[in-house]
């Protein structure tokens, strides 16, 4: 049995970690030993998945803005331009920057909070004043692009316990995907009280989630 877990054990490498070493069913230090290195294999396993997804989700989000960046700067370098039209591309980049520093915000938060590190911080806060800001950065962006942007709901007060970071940037990510995915009709942003409860909304007439897609956010 020894020379068994041995062997399996020198075969076992960063491409194969689901493979688990024999256990014998012998109810000695033996088998401890075999389901105790089973165990860590798992958690190893599990570190290598979080580092494989992590800079799985890193390259699939970063592109788009990375390639939006280099053709701005492309084309503006083809030809000589005015001052005017240089502060515009500049201006363009720094928005994809600001949505890149975004992004990659929401990846090292998910990062540390698959390795039950993140920290969460309650306090009150003022949901309505955190909408209200959220329609003053993301309203001139979609007035741009022609979709109306609506503060809907209850205008009063609502004050909850949260982590003011936290929320922040899932109202973020909400407006980036309605933002996004919405080419026209409008986009609606609010809160709606009852009976103790907030609810906070974001609704669009982007193209949605499938069905089969939905169990697994």
């Amino acid at each position: 049995p020894v020379a068994a877990i041995s062997a399996e054990a020198r075969r076992i490498n960063e491409t194969n970690l689901s493979v688990r070493l024999p256990v014998p069913v012998t109810r000695d230090e033996l088998q401890d030993l075999s389901e105790t290195l089973n165990q860590m294999l798992t958690r190893i396993d599990t570190a290598f998945g979080s580092v494989r997804a992590f800079t799985a989700n890193a390259s699939h989000e970063l592109r788009t803005p990375l390639s939006l960046i280099r053709t701005r700067v492309e084309i503006a370098l083809c030809f000589p331009r005015s001052a005017e039209r240089y502060k515009k591309t500049l201006e363009e980049v720094q928005v994809t920057t600001v949505h890149m520093t975004a992004l990659l915000e929401s990846l090292l938060t998910l990062a540390r909070t698959d390795a039950n590190v993140e920290m969460i911080t309650l306090v009150p806060i003022s949901l309505d004043l955190l909408l209200a800001e959220a329609v003053e950065y993301w309203g001139p962006l979609t007035q741009q692009r022609g979709v109306e942007l609506n503060l809907v709901g209850t205008p009063t007060p609502a004050w909850v316990m949260g982590d003011i970071t936290a929320l922040r940037r899932f109202v973020a990510i909400l407006m980036e995907n309605a933002y996004q995915y919405t080419e026209r009709g409008g986009i609606e942003i609010g809160l709606e009280i009852e009976r103790g409860w907030v609810t906070l909304l974001v609704r669009d007439t982007g193209i949605g989630i499938a069905p089969e897609h939905i169990p697994h956010l």
